[in-house]
């Protein structure tokens, strides 16, 4: 299973994210708490993350770097954060932003 450290780490390598130590080093200590190493149904592994974001990343890149920002930011990423990452013009509604995650079925199965 792949820990929200983890995550961090594989994003900061694969996408060249800038992602703050500390961060790193927090996800990690709360991901220690668990002593179960067989990864529950359901739950990422490095490989259907990998997978997972290669897909993505195919349909909608904009939609991986929020993605990775959010995941570098305890979980937020601000509204003008996804318009910088996006080169979006700043008229562009956002409306729909989240639907291609729904149009990747079966990656993580």
């Amino acid at each position: 299973m792949l820990t929200p450290g983890e995550l961090l780490c594989w994003a900061k390598e694969l996408l060249e994210l800038n992602a703050d130590e500390d961060s790193v080093r927090d996800l990690e200590q709360l991901g220690e708490t668990s002593t179960d190493d067989q990864p529950k149904e359901g739950t990422w592994t490095a490989e259907s993350l990998a997978a997972f974001m290669d897909v993505l990343m195919v349909r909608n890149p904009s939609l991986v770097k929020a993605i990775v920002a959010a995941a570098a930011n305890g979980g937020f990423v601000a509204r003008e954060t996804v318009y910088e990452l996006a080169g979006y013009d700043e008229t562009r509604k956002l409306r729909g932003f989240t639907q291609p995650i729904g149009t990747c079925p079966g990656i993580c199965s």
